[in-house]
């Protein structure tokens, strides 16, 4: 029973996400204690250039399963600054997050054969492990954490959620709760992923 506010906002407190998160969890921390670094994706094709094959993703990239997929309509890039590129592509353990109007959250699990950057509409929450990304990918897409995240994007100025909002977030400790759970969110997402790659290779034939 959450206060709707005008057009339908969600007013959850933090008191009332602290409460929530308490009833579920018994080791919580924030994000930016527990060694993952967030931050904003920004433009590799930027100065100087050199050739790298990659496919930039969005929001539209983004799965319900929490996999990020490539569209048929996405161009593969041929050109990025080295060390922009280098920082930013996608790897095993990033969570990127789609910040404006309604948050998602994509996750990878296992290395792209084509590697992924984040469009600029996207932050990366690097957490270094594929099983807790899966934890916190899990975590983040329950009713009451996406109802207060929606509701910090609802009272920021510019509508959307910050680099600064996520990693002050509190959260479970990732390393205390490596569950069957998040086990098997990690796998449903690995099959979603190995039946894209079945039918993308099929359509190459």
């Amino acid at each position: 029973p959450y206060n709707m506010g005008l057009n339908g906002n969600i007013n959850l407190t933090v008191q009332d996400y602290e409460t929530q998160l308490n009833k579920s969890f018994t080791y919580i921390k924030a994000i930016k204690s527990q060694n993952i670094e967030v931050f904003s994706a920004s433009p590799v094709r930027i100065r100087e250039q050199k050739e790298f094959q990659y496919y930039e993703v969005g929001v539209s990239n983004i799965t319900d399963s929490g996999a990020i997929i490539v569209n048929g309509s996405d161009n593969l890039k041929k050109l990025a600054n080295e060390r922009s590129f280098q920082r930013q592509y996608l790897r095993v353990g990033d969570i990127v997050v789609a910040f404006r109007a309604t948050p998602r959250f994509g996750v990878i699990v296992e290395a792209p054969e084509v590697k992924l950057v984040p469009n600029t509409s996207m932050i990366v929450i690097r957490t270094e492990s594929d099983v807790g990304a899966a934890t916190l990918c899990s975590f983040l897409n329950q009713q009451f954490v996406f109802e207060y995240l929606t509701s910090l994007i609802m009272k920021s100025v510019k509508k959307q959620l910050s680099v600064e909002s996520l990693n002050s977030l509190l959260i479970p400790e990732l390393d205390k709760y490596d569950s069957q759970e998040s086990l098997s969110k990690r796998f449903e997402i690995q099959t979603h992923y190995n039946r894209i790659r079945t039918l993308s290779h099929s359509l190459k034939i």
